[in-house]
């Protein structure tokens, strides 16, 4: 468990996102970091003391996200809350979650969602990347995504972190695939 002095603010950075695709810092320690508009935002793990901000989350979300607490429950999540001048919590904008499969230790699923308002400030791109991080401590071979054909935004921020699409078998969406240990993965 994190202590709340863990979470004490820090100077609002640039984070490069892609080191954690190279296995390069921890990603599971909470950071700060300014979305594309100058939002400042908090990364963390999901708390036990977050339950009702992520009720709230995903109520807001479109009605066709098919997100559900009971995903996040299986998982080992990470939120993004957006703070204010002073360092206080104000809005969880978004949740990213390795999902490790259960018929094989070689592969996990990727979750990601961020709140409309949000979107292509970067914030997905960085969640994403500090998962494929997590995905990797699992010592995951693989990371799979499902993304819907419409969704263009996820789609690119999936391409950005290295998955490679293919029609899925499911009518309506395209699955990602990411190799973990593939040196196209920089």
């Amino acid at each position: 468990m994190i202590s709340p002095n863990h979470l004490a603010l820090q100077e609002p950075q640039r984070l490069d996102p892609t080191a954690f695709v190279r296995s390069e810092g921890d990603p599971f320690t909470p950071a700060i970091c300014r979305l594309q508009d100058g939002t400042a935002v908090r990364i963390r793990p999901l708390l036990f003391g977050d339950t009702t901000a992520l009720w709230r989350f995903l109520q807001g979300l479109p009605s066709t996200d098919t997100l559900t607490a009971a995903c996040l429950q299986t998982s080992i999540p990470l939120i993004a809350v957006r703070i204010g001048p002073c360092g206080e919590e104000e809005q969880m904008i978004g949740v990213g979650a390795v999902v490790p499969m259960r018929e094989t230790c070689e592969a996990s699923g990727l979750l990601l969602r961020v709140t409309p308002a949000f979107r292509g400030l970067g914030l997905g791109t960085f969640l994403g990347a500090r998962l494929i991080g997590i995905a990797r401590r699992l010592l995951a071979e693989h990371l799979h995504v499902q993304v819907s054909e419409g969704d263009t935004g996820m789609q690119s921020v999936c391409q950005r972190l290295g998955f490679r699409f293919t029609p899925s078998a499911a009518s309506g969406y395209q699955e990602g695939r990411l190799n973990l240990h593939s040196p196209a993965v920089a």
